[in-house]
């Protein structure tokens, strides 16, 4: 029950989340649409959502919980997990600040490699994606903090903070397209809200950490004890869920090469497409991760397993029928919510062919999230990275 009550904690969350994103998302379109503006935009949100999801919200998180529910088996704040969480905090300050500091220089160059059509066939399209990603980029150092601030909290059994804390982004969007609106260059307010929203997300993570009496205090970098195994398994956790983001930075890789709008289509399709993923396979995995961690840790292995296969019955089932669902209804789908101003018939019929071509592996992807999701809870990441290449 415990499980079950989490996870509509934490649906519940990102689904407020994801309907603020989708009156964000009705905003782009009407105010920038689908085409070599709109283009440039995801190419610069691309680098910085890469690094989120391999990172922050990907092997970060899953390989830190393990050890906080270690150093918190009540799911109360220790002092043990209080210095743990301070060593790898100035670790990743540091580090954070000289990927973005290298990454803004580098910049067309890290265009080039995920959207090298761009640099080849439209030097506009491309010297406009490299602009719009030097305003963007800062946001990967607020994001990976947030992220790691969620794991502790999750960590903590406090789920909701981090499953609405992306609803800041999105009103952060909101504000700047609606300010854009019917004013030259939009495409400027919403990088900037971009790297906003993500000041304002670990503003609401900071004070979450303090409401639930965790201290979480700046320190000369060091080494925590524990440091180097987590290190050890960041590798290979990153490698995997990198193995899972290849397909869609494939995708945009050849879709940069294709007419102007291409880009946009599959990023108006995604967004649709990973509401389902976000509720189903994100929100259970990220509730059944410390839940299990906790459990193994325990010994309690019948009662993993038993919490793991209900889990896995019901989050399959639901995401075939959403599947099926984004296949039937797709056309009408992205009429309703995108068709207006800039986004024109065209437009919405790509999309929709977009969209369904992602649905039909839905409730794979679902069901993979909770599956490595029992690895990570062992401590076990070379497996899932194993697991992902072949």
């Amino acid at each position: 029950m415990a499980l079950l009550k989490n996870s509509l904690i934490v649906a519940g969350g990102t689904l407020a989340s994801r309907s603020v994103a989708l009156i964000r998302d009705i905003l782009l379109a009407k105010v920038i649409g689908a085409g070599l503006v709109m283009d440039a935009l995801i190419v610069a949100l691309r680098a910085p959502n890469i690094i989120r999801q391999l990172l922050a919200e990907g092997a970060l998180n899953v390989t830190a919980i393990p050890f906080l529910s270690k150093h918190m088996p009540n799911q109360q704040p220790t002092p043990a997990a209080e210095r743990f969480s301070a060593s790898v905090l100035s670790l990743l300050v540091v580090l954070l600040v000289a990927l973005c500091a290298l990454g803004m220089w580098a910049m067309p160059v890290v265009v080039t490699l995920i959207a090298p059509g761009f640099h080849a066939t439209d030097p506009a399209r491309f010297d406009l994606a490299v602009w719009l990603s030097r305003l963007t980029f800062p946001y990967t150092f607020f994001i990976v903090i947030v992220s790691f601030y969620g794991a502790i909290l999750n960590a903590l059994g406090r789920f909701i903070a981090f499953a609405i804390a992306p609803l800041f982004l999105n009103i952060s969007f909101i504000i700047f397209l609606t300010i854009a609106a019917g004013k030259p260059a939009p495409e400027n307010y919403a990088a900037i809200a971009f790297t906003v929203g993500g000041v304002l997300q670990l503003a609401w993570m900071v004070y979450m950490l303090k409401r639930a009496k965790f201290s979480l205090r700046w320190q000369k970098p060091h080494l925590h004890p524990e440091t180097p195994a987590l290190l050890g398994r960041l590798g290979p956790a990153s490698l995997s869920i990198g193995v899972q983001l290849v397909n869609g930075l494939i995708d945009g890789i050849f879709a940069s090469w294709l007419a102007a709008g291409a880009v946009s289509y599959l990023f108006y399709a995604d967004r649709l497409y990973y509401l389902p993923v976000s509720l189903l396979g994100i929100a259970v995995s990220s509730v059944l991760l410390p839940e299990l961690s906790r459990r193994l840790h325990a010994h309690e292995t019948a009662r993993a397993a038993a919490t793991f296969t209900t889990a896995m019955n019901t989050v399959f089932a639901l995401g075939l029928a959403s599947a099926l669902g984004l296949l039937c209804l797709a056309p009408y789908i992205m009429e309703l919510i995108y068709q207006r101003g800039a986004f024109g018939v065209e437009a919405t019929r790509a999309t929709a062919y977009c969209l369904m071509a992602y649905a039909m592996g839905l409730p794979a992807v679902v069901a993979s999230k909770l599956t490595m999701t029992v690895m990570y809870a062992q401590g076990d990441t070379k497996t899932c990275l194993l697991y992902t290449s072949d």
